[in-house]
């Protein structure tokens, strides 16, 4: 009786596992070239909610991008043996990012609180995410920062 009643649920919870990443697809934006580094935490909520592994985190995100996005990581690829997704969100934030911005130092110096106190904390952790993924993307980093 047990078995029969937790195995009438699963059909269900698999339903709404199905409905929730059909909704979540609908939610992600496609990569157009601006704020990679909002983009990339965008697929990283994505991955941990539905425990992608790191191996297909790379494929997943070439569904999420733009045409001239998309033919930038054909370009990637074509030269690169390797492209991991490390390798990637670094490529992605050098390539696109503002390069006058995308000293981490010079940034650091520049950011004030010029808005309420959550705004200035967000600012700050994207600048240390971004940074993170760049020391990644080199090398200088263990996968294990994020």
């Amino acid at each position: 009786m047990i078995l029969e009643l937790e195995h009438k649920k699963l059909p269900s919870y698999n339903r709404f596992k199905i409905e929730l990443l059909k909704s979540r697809k609908s939610e992600m934006r496609k990569f157009d070239g601006k704020d990679p580094v909002n983009w990339i935490l965008q697929m990283e909520k994505y991955f941990d909610l539905h425990g992608v592994p790191l191996l297909q985190k790379l494929c997943i995100a070439s569904n999420y991008l733009e045409l001239n996005q998309f033919l930038w990581y054909k370009g990637l690829c074509s030269h690169k043996p390797l492209v991991t997704w490390s390798i990637f969100t670094g490529e992605m934030i050098a390539h696109y990012e503002d390069t006058k911005r995308n000293v981490f130092f010079s940034q650091l110096i520049k950011l004030k609180q010029k808005c309420s106190m959550e705004k200035h904390i967000d600012d700050f952790q994207k600048l240390n995410i971004r940074e993170i993924i760049f020391q990644r993307s080199k090398g200088l980093m263990s996968p294990k920062g994020l």
